[in-house]
């Protein structure tokens, strides 16, 4: 079953708003699920799923978001035109000297998305479909 097929979903222009889009229509579902106890953890793995995304997405292009219920349980995805499979990186090493506090360069800190993700969900898969790109998608603890 493609991650398409069942639930609700939006395709969004791929513009670092689309961060916050994500997160406010997770929270909206998930409230009309029945499962806002889920809603911060659910937050922070879209919002990152999203971040990835929206790297590896051209200028004018669009990301989707899918929130639904699948076998494997309430499933959220991410979908990129881009068909690299995203990395796992190991955890930059910050120590005072590299900790870059400058407001310029705070993001460059980064590097800890999919730990992160993966650390607050039951499973994490990436599914191909036949139009392209790569649907990062997660089972939610709920």
């Amino acid at each position: 079953m493609n991650v398409t097929e069942v639930g609700f979903g939006r395709q969004l222009l791929a513009t670092p708003a689309a961060v916050g889009v994500v997160r406010t229509y997770v929270k909206a579902q998930l409230e009309k699920f029945g499962y806002p106890h889920a809603v911060a953890d659910a937050q922070l793995v879209a919002a990152e799923l999203a971040t990835n995304a929206l790297a590896v997405s051209e200028r004018g292009g669009s990301i989707r978001v899918f929130l639904g219920h699948r076998p494997r349980g309430l499933v959220l995805g991410v979908w990129d035109a881009d068909p690299h499979m995203p990395e796992r990186k190991p955890p930059p090493r910050l120590t005072p000297e590299t900790l870059d506090l400058d407001p310029g360069g705070f993001d460059d800190n980064g590097g800890w998305g999919l730990m992160i993700v993966e650390a607050l969900v039951r499973d994490l898969w990436i599914e191909r479909p036949a139009c392209g790109g790569k649907w990062v998608c997660v089972a939610l603890n709920v």
